[in-house]
């Protein structure tokens, strides 16, 4: 897979999912333990072999187990919201799909709740919020990813995209500053 991915991107395929995908293909994380809970880092790791075979309900029981087993696992949390988020965007049934969607939400808050400072689960749950039609919230989530950890690429990735799906151009807000100010003393400005 980064192979494929370096090509396209040697010949000028530059997306922001290229980027991310590249970046954690670039991450060895095979000893990298989710958690020191014994019984919570198998049911991940079974999560993580359930969700790769494309099984989803497995692998959401797993990582439900995961969470039972660490209530401070961030990943299981952010990971079932994830799985559910997956059922909802392959669903055909509008119904089914909304019902995923929100599932998937309800998961990423608790994600959220573990660590409000990572970005990834306001990042999942505004995708999640987006393909509802629920624009305005899904912004918001974006920015709120921003907010949790301002320097991660990624979550500004977020926003920069559901601009583009959206035609809303990103730019700095344009502040026109007064030309008539003076001051008569400190803390005493006349515009």
């Amino acid at each position: 897979s980064r192979e494929m991915l370096m090509k396209s991107q040697s010949l000028g395929e530059n997306s922001n999912l290229t980027k991310i995908t590249l970046t954690a293909l670039s991450q060895d994380d095979a000893h990298i333990p989710f958690s020191d809970t014994k019984g919570a880092e198998d049911a991940i790791r079974k999560g993580e072999a359930a969700f790769v075979r494309g099984d989803l309900d497995a692998a959401f029981e797993l990582y439900k187990k995961a969470l039972e087993l660490d209530p401070n696992l961030y990943d299981a949390a952010l990971y079932a919201g994830d799985s559910l988020f997956k059922k909802g965007y392959a669903a055909t049934d509008p119904q089914k799909r909304a019902q995923h969607f929100e599932s998937a939400g309800v998961w990423f808050a608790k994600a959220i709740a573990i660590d409000p400072n990572r970005e990834t689960a306001y990042r999942y749950w505004g995708d999640a919020l987006d393909q509802q039609g629920k624009t305005e919230a899904a912004r918001d989530k974006f920015v709120e990813a921003i907010v949790a950890d301002p320097s991660s690429e990624r979550a500004y990735m977020g926003l920069t995209q559901w601009g583009q799906r959206h035609g809303v151009p990103m730019a700095h807000p344009k502040v026109d500053i007064p030309a008539n100010l003076s001051v008569a003393k400190p803390g005493e400005v006349n515009i």
